[in-house]
């Protein structure tokens, strides 16, 4: 009993005892530094290329301009005339309505037998009582949906209960 008590103790004080981090060495760090410097390096090395890409291009586009004698691109956007609205565009499936289909089905493993079925306490209905045994479909749907016209959009569910209603 005691040797039971005197091991319980030592795993407890083993739990309490600080646990040793594993930290990165100085030469770890430094490397590390070496790397993100590298980035940033070469990031800057690629901002400063596209920065002179960037310049190369609007002298080659202002250049172009001069030569055409086009108005500056700040008056030819006051001045043009606004868009018209494109045209609705139609689809390639624009008659086709969208279907879908809902089954759920259902398995019953039961181990008392679902036509005896009844609540101590309560007076047996009909209504309430597990699903047969086995499998079966219980409340299914079918739906169809499509636009109608511009402004009206159609939806129409049909539901089919397992006790044969709609």
């Amino acid at each position: 009993m005691s040797r039971s008590i005197g091991l319980a103790g030592a795993f407890a004080l083993a739990g309490l005892l600080p646990c040793g981090a594993l930290a990165a060495t100085d030469a770890d760090l430094a490397e590390i530094r070496a790397q993100i410097q590298q980035l940033k390096e070469s990031y800057e090395a690629r901002i400063q290329a596209l920065e002179q890409r960037l310049k190369e291009a609007e002298a080659k586009s202002a250049s172009a301009r001069a030569a055409e004698g086009a108005v500056p691109p700040a008056a030819a956007v006051a001045t043009a005339p606004p868009a018209a609205p494109a045209p609705p565009s139609g689809s390639a499936n624009a008659f086709n309505p969208a279907v879908s289909a809902v089954l759920q089905g259902v398995y019953a493993s039961l181990s008392q037998d679902p036509t005896n079925y009844a609540i101590t306490g309560f007076v047996p209905s009909g209504d309430i009582a597990p699903a047969k045994r086995g499998f079966g479909i219980a409340e299914s749907e079918l739906g169809l949906s499509a636009n109608v016209d511009d402004k009206i959009y159609g939806n129409l569910i049909f539901s089919l209960a397992p006790d044969n209603s709609v």
